[in-house]
């Protein structure tokens, strides 16, 4: 999609980076204005590129592809190792679970040998 820019930019400040310019491009069948980033140098009818959401207002454009593609990884191996935590967290409550059952179960057995009817003799 592209817009034509009605007016020069402009930019509250003179240090600024990001320069605004009316413009006017259409979308869906209806017409829209409205301020959009412009490069330096940018003048009254130059066309540039400009990304719309589907209301059909100024959008900034998406990140590249390497980004999604770093950002991808990202949530990747963040979601593998919390589900590697969590299994580590589940898989040592288990085994002191089975610990303390086992070791109950030996003094459960330990007390009963240890009874004074059980003699050797």
């Amino acid at each position: 999609m592209s817009a034509v820019l009605l007016d020069g930019p402009r930019s509250a400040d003179a240090t600024a980076d990001a320069m605004l310019a009316p413009a006017r491009w259409s979308f869906d069948g209806r017409e829209y204005t409205g301020e959009i980033p412009t490069p330096p140098g940018a003048g009254a009818g130059d066309t540039l590129p400009l990304w719309v959401d589907v209301h059909g207002r100024s959008v900034g454009a998406p990140p590249p592809g390497s980004v999604l593609a770093l950002d991808a990884i990202a949530t990747a191996v963040t979601v593998w190792l919390a589900a590697a935590g969590i299994t580590g967290l589940v898989v040592s409550g288990l085994r002191h679970a089975a610990t303390r059952h086992r070791m109950r179960a030996w003094d459960r057995e330990w007390a009963a040998f240890d009874h004074p009817d059980h003699s050797f003799e």
